[in-house]
């Protein structure tokens, strides 16, 4: 299986197998403009299709205003025409209106309905799209239909975009059920959070506190009282770091946009050079430091953990908790409602709220005894490692998709034998087990 690469849709074209019709847009699909079907469900777009509206959830649903929505049918395609350069298009598998900023195309023809939804996304087709795009700024380009119908592409037989259709869909349900299985790990990890770090472990008494209330061995500290002598450090200024002193391989230095979830991330991380790094010395990070995004994303934090060094960089703020805080407590502790609001609430800043050392360090913790810290920490990071687990599946499902929609949507690989399809489900099973 290959990896994705920048194809070009018209090399694509020229390349596809000679059993592949070469047509148009608008030799297989024609535009529907019905209106005025008011009294049909209004119907939302999401990732993976349509979905009925409920009443809660509408923002305008006059008998007025619903006169300009589109009807679609099962079997049309509904595009969104200013965003179609992105690939927002669904299959439509019911019957309702939707928002008059689609464009609703039918085919002419008997197409498999889900083949054609997966290739109205494939990164080369909408490349193209976006060539073909109308206006001046992304904000108002637009794509109607009489543009899309002028824009080539390729068919396979209809047996073969029903196989393609069936292989592709059984990797989108593998992904989805493991991504159900993500997110419910992450609710139950919401939960135990808000119960460990406000009930403690095994607690029958009780005192109400400034943040709320707490088990009674508990106390009630700002973060500048729980750390080392220095301990809250910004970032390099820009004088003492510049841009030109960055270099492809050195010392990482970790900057917001390196902050995902509570953990660094290396992939793109800017570095410079050891002789630099060690003039930088008080910006030095240390296993258990924790190190948050300065500007924007208020209360995006990070553990740092034992490993090479790295430095503290521009945009970022260090605290470097002393003995009576477990930074891995710390870290789950700052991902409560209570700190979060905390910090979005004191931050300062018009256009961007920004955090300091003097805000950071007036942030109110619960402290429990240090045992129950270690405690506490442990059931947390347990759930954590849970989800990180099921995430090493679903990268590589992911990964097997963006192969398939290259070789089958291409011709690369055909799929002419059901055993295909068969051998493509049980690989993505596997996977998600």
């Amino acid at each position: 299986m290959t990896e994705p690469t920048n194809l070009d849709w018209a090399e694509i074209i020229k390349n596809a197998p000679l059993s592949w019709q070469r047509v148009k847009f608008g030799d297989v699909f024609v535009e529907r403009k019905e209106k005025d079907y008011v009294d049909l469900p209004l119907l939302s777009v999401t990732r993976t299709g349509l979905v009925y509206q409920h009443e809660t959830e509408r923002r305008d649903t006059s008998r007025s205003n619903k006169s300009s929505y589109l009807r679609v049918l099962p079997g049309d395609i509904a595009y969104n025409t200013m965003r179609m350069w992105q690939g927002v298009s669904v299959y439509c598998d019911k019957e309702g209106i939707v928002s008059p900023a689609y464009t609703v195309m039918r085919p002419k023809e008997s197409l498999e309905g889900r083949f054609i939804a997966v290739l109205l996304k494939f990164q080369p087709l909408v490349r193209r799209f976006r060539a073909q795009s109308q206006g001046l700024v992304s904000d108002t380009w637009n794509l109607k239909f009489k543009h899309l119908a002028q824009i080539p592409t390729v068919i396979p037989p209809l047996p073969e975009q029903k196989k393609i259709a069936a292989i592709l869909a059984s990797v989108d349900e593998a992904i989805e059920a493991t991504e159900a299985v993500i997110e419910q790990t992450r609710r139950v990890k919401k939960g135990l959070l808000q119960e460990l770090l406000t009930r403690g472990i095994g607690h029958t008494s009780f005192k109400k506190t400034a943040i709320g209330e707490i088990p009674e061995a508990w106390d009630v500290k700002r973060l500048r009282e729980l750390v080392v002598e220095k301990g809250l450090q910004t970032g390099p200024f820009g004088s003492q770091l510049h841009a030109s002193e960055y270099i492809e391989d050195g010392v990482p230095v970790v900057m917001p946009k390196d902050i995902e979830g509570t953990r660094i991330s290396c992939d793109d991380i800017a570095r410079i050079p050891l002789s630099k790094a060690n003039e930088l010395r008080k910006h030095h990070l240390e296993d258990g430091d924790i190190i948050f995004g300065r500007r924007g994303d208020i209360g995006r934090c990070a553990l740092v953990e034992k490993g090479p060094l790295m430095l503290c960089g521009t945009g970022c703020l260090r605290a470097r908790p002393d003995d009576r805080l477990f930074s891995a407590f710390l870290i789950e502790y700052l991902q409560t409602w209570t700190a979060q609001y905390f910090l979005e609430t004191n931050a300062v800043g018009q256009t961007m709220l920004n955090l300091n050392t003097k805000i950071l360090g007036s942030l109110p913790i619960a402290v429990p005894p240090k045992k129950e810290q270690i405690e506490i920490a442990g059931i947390l990071r347990a759930v954590t490692q849970q989800i990180a687990e099921h995430k090493i599946p679903l990268e590589q499902m992911k990964k097997l998709k963006k192969g398939l929609l290259q070789d089958l949507l291409t011709g690369k690989v055909r799929v002419n034998v059901d055993d295909v399809a068969e051998e493509v489900r049980e690989t993505a099973e596997a996977m998600a087990e």
